[in-house]
């Protein structure tokens, strides 16, 4: 494998590699995963007024308005994840050796955590995708380019506006440089271009910039010691998904540290450091507190990853680590990476919803009205429960075809009769299987004139379908 990655013809098959490896994947588990890419798929026919950043959604919403299938989707999001091995191997590239690069970039590609995070609608494929981008114009002092992908990157994920103080201050410690001035000009455009976005959205917002990221309440409602709590989740997630790279990359970075040869990367290597740091540490505290999960650990992987190669020529001497190394953290890579997708996607949740959504696609060939119940209790007004997310956003039939019970408040048998008629519906989906649930819907069948068809059971879900002459 070292004589594979030494070659730059190897580049485009290395990508063709990742990209087929996410494939089958994506062939082999065909359930989604994760609230935030099912809440990405549920609105995927329409472009929602969110008060989220909505360049990941229009992704979806392109992908599946074009080819009408979830796989579509997937398989976009996992090119677009397995193309950020280019953009992070020319920036590597730029201040590292052609190897170092290519092995930074390859095994933070093929990382289990990325590959999770890339084979459905998540942000972090583009996100890595487009950060590099701007890094490496940046470096080229193409400030212009560099600031148009910057703005691109940050109407993915909000961490890399953190980048600009940074940026801002190395510009000041280094202010004979004739090309500062652009670089001035494009930070002050991106405040200006970021602050429009800012505006035009603020009316989604849930009130004000405190409520939004949280600090306000949070103060009040979790004390100091829960948030490094979160934080020491974070490393634990990064030790856990990036092992190898924990080893090879703390190394690579004391090697870094003490080569004078490559003193030029050491700038760059620091930009890096502090923005990361900086941003895991800013986790806790403006995001809300049990949403915190292994997702927030990739960017300390994406670091051990950059510093990985420096760890791994320590042992360049030694020969049989030299040529097995890459092929075993290869290997270590790939099946921790099917494990985890595994574990994943045959929860009981996950399963469950894809089997329902499966099963809606094939007998609800009309596109009928569908009510779904779940065992949830509703916190804030229209926001939908995961499990009707995952139905959903799993299904090819039209989101509008489906109602969220508990949206409606129907606790009485009276007002479910009405609201069936009301809406025409011709199914119901109980996947929360209450005793006072299941009688509320026994007294709709025994007290009125509806009919239904006991059609599936399985994994504590029922679907009937239901017919009416009358109300």
């Amino acid at each position: 494998m070292d004589t594979i990655l030494s070659h730059k013809k190897a580049l485009p098959y290395l990508f063709i590699f990742c990209f087929l490896f996410r494939a089958v994947i994506i062939i082999s588990f065909p359930q989604v995963y994760g609230l935030d890419s099912v809440a990405n798929l549920s609105y995927k026919e329409t472009i929602p007024s969110s008060y989220w950043f909505s360049l990941t959604h229009w992704t979806v919403f392109i992908f599946y308005n074009i080819f009408e299938s979830i796989s579509a989707i997937r398989f976009a999001f996992a090119l677009i994840g397995s193309a950020s091995f280019f953009t992070m191997y020319h920036f590597l590239k730029f201040y590292f050796s052609h190897d170092k690069a290519v092995i930074g970039s390859l095994f933070f590609n093929i990382n289990p955590l990325f590959i999770f995070l890339t084979i459905v609608p998540y942000q972090e494929g583009a996100f890595i995708l487009f950060l590099f981008l701007f890094l490496f114009f940046f470096c080229k002092k193409r400030y212009l380019i560099a600031s148009l992908f910057f703005l691109i990157t940050s109407l993915i994920r909000y961490e890399v506006i953190l980048i600009l103080p940074i940026w801002l201050f190395f510009l000041v410690k280094n202010r004979n440089s004739k090309n500062n001035y652009k670089a001035y000009f494009c930070i002050l455009l991106c405040v200006i271009l970021y602050l429009f976005y800012f505006i035009y959205k603020q009316k989604y917002f849930h009130s004000n910039i405190s409520s939004f990221i949280y600090i306000k309440n949070y103060f009040k409602e979790y004390a100091f010691e829960r948030r490094i709590q979160e934080l020491f989740k974070i490393l634990y997630w990064t030790f856990l998904y990036g092992t190898p790279l924990l080893l090879f990359g703390i190394l690579g970075f004391i090697n870094l540290e003490f080569n004078s040869n490559i003193l030029k990367s050491k700038v760059i290597l620091k930009v890096l450091i502090i923005w990361i740091s900086a941003t895991v540490i800013s986790y806790p505290f403006i995001v809300e507190i049990g949403l915190i999960n292994q997702r927030y650990s990739f960017l300390l992987i994406l670091l051990l990853s950059i510093t990985l190669p420096f760890g791994l020529s320590l042992f360049n001497k030694i020969e049989v680590l030299r040529v097995s190394r890459n092929s075993i953290i290869s290997l270590l890579f790939i099946l921790s990476g099917v494990y985890y997708i595994h574990r994943e996607t045959t929860e009981i949740k996950n399963h469950s919803s894809f089997e329902i959504s499966q099963f809606l696609n094939k007998h609800n060939d009309s596109e009928k009205n569908i009510l779904v119940f779940t065992d949830y209790k509703n916190e804030y007004k229209d926001y939908d429960s995961e499990v009707f997310l995952q139905v959903t956003g799993q299904s090819t039939l039209p989101r509008k075809s489906f109602f969220l019970a508990h949206n409606y408040n129907l606790d009485n048998p009276q007002k479910l009769n009405g609201f069936i008629g009301k809406n025409e519906i011709a199914y119901i989906v109980n996947t929360a299987r209450t005793k006072d649930l299941e009688k509320l819907i026994s007294d709709l069948f025994s007290n009125y004139q509806i009919q239904n068809n006991f059609l599936y059971a399985k994994n504590d879900v029922e679907i009937y379908e239901i017919t009416y002459s009358s109300y």
